[in-house]
C-alpha cells in the first residue's frame, strides 16, 4: 500500500520538503494534516479501537444524512461516548470527514491496484468482468455509495475535491489500460465522459436499491438481490465497453454487435 500523508504520497511529500513546495506549506499550515493521518492509520490497523469505532459510526451517519445533516453529537451518541472524547480522538467534524474520505480512497486504490495487477495475466475478454468482481463489493457498500453519490449530486459537497480526484484516477486507469492493450487509436473521443456517465448510472442503480427492490418485490438486503445487481452491472459493462472502444477491438473484448 502506498503510504500517504493527507493528499500527498510519500514520494510527493519528500519532494515537497526538499523543494519547499508552496502547496505543501499551505497544507502543513492547516492544523489537522498530520493528526488526521495518524488517527486514520491507527483506526485502520485496529478497527475495534475507539478511533476505529468512531470512524465506522461516522461513515454511516455521514452517508445517511450528508455532511451538513450529520452532527458530532449524533456520532458520539452512536458510539456511546461524550462529544469531547470524539474531538480528542479525531479533532473537528471536518477533520473526521476528511479521515473518512481518505479511508475510502485507500480502500478504492487497493481495489484498483488489485484489478490492474490481476488483469495483466487475464484474457482480455475477462478483464472487465474481473473489474466488476474486484470493485463490485466496494461500490455495493451502501455507505460508500451514498458518500460518493453526495459527491456527484450535491453542489456544496464538503468532499468534492476528494470525489474529483478519485474519479479522475479511475478514468485515467481505464484509459491507460485500453491504450496499453490496444493502442491510443482504440480510444473514442468521448471515452472520458462516457466512463463518468457509466459510473453515475451505476451509482444510481446501487444507491436506489431500496426503491428498486420494492418495485421488484425483493428484499434489498438479500443475496438474491445483490447477485441480480452484479449480473446487471456485468451485462451493462459488456454493452458499455462495446460503445467506447473502436472497431475490431470490440470483438477482442468479447463484445459482438447484434446482427
Amino acid at each position: 500500500m502506498e503510504y500517504r500523508v493527507g493528499i500527498f504520497s510519500l514520494t510527493e511529500l519528500l519532494g515537497c520538503v526538499i523543494f519547499s513546495n508552496e502547496r505543501f506549506q499551505q497544507a502543513l499550515e492547516s492544523s489537522s494534516l498530520v493528526f488526521i493521518v495518524t488517527a486514520l492509520e491507527l483506526a485502520r490497523k485496529k478497527p475495534d479501537s475507539l478511533k476505529g469505532r468512531i470512524l465506522r459510526a461516522a461513515r454511516g451517519i455521514f452517508a445517511q444524512n450528508g455532511y451538513h445533516g450529520a452532527t458530532t453529537r449524533s456520532i458520539a451518541a452512536e458510539v456511546g461516548i461524550d462529544v469531547s472524547t470524539l474531538y480528542y480522538h479525531w479533532g473537528s467534524k471536518q477533520d473526521l470527514f476528511n479521515g473518512i474520505l481518505q479511508d475510502l480512497q485507500m480502500d478504492f486504490e487497493d481495489c484498483l491496484r488489485e484489478w490492474v495487477l490481476r488483469s495483466k495475466t487475464t484474457p482480455i475478454s475477462q478483464c472487465f468482468d474481473l473489474g466488476v468482481e474486484i470493485l463490485g463489493p466496494f461500490f455495493l457498500n451502501k455507505d460508500v455509495v451514498r458518500v460518493v453519490m453526495f459527491s456527484f449530486f450535491e453542489e456544496d459537497f464538503a468532499g468534492r475535491d476528494w470525489a474529483v480526484q478519485s474519479q479522475r484516477q479511475l478514468v485515467s486507469t481505464l484509459r491507460t489500460f485500453v491504450e496499453k492493450r490496444f493502442g491510443p487509436e482504440a480510444i473514442v473521443p468521448e471515452f472520458d465522459v462516457a466512463i463518468l456517465s457509466f459510473i453515475a448510472s451505476t451509482l444510481t442503480l446501487v444507491g436506489s436499491r431500496s426503491y428498486l427492490a420494492s418495485v421488484l418485490e425483493m428484499d434489498a438486503n438479500s443475496e438474491e438481490y445483490r447477485d441480480l445487481v452484479i449480473r446487471t452491472i456485468r451485462r451493462s459493462v459488456g454493452a458499455f465497453i462495446g460503445s467506447i472502444v473502436k472497431g475490431d477491438h470490440r470483438v477482442e473484448l468479447g463484445h459482438h454487435d447484434a446482427v
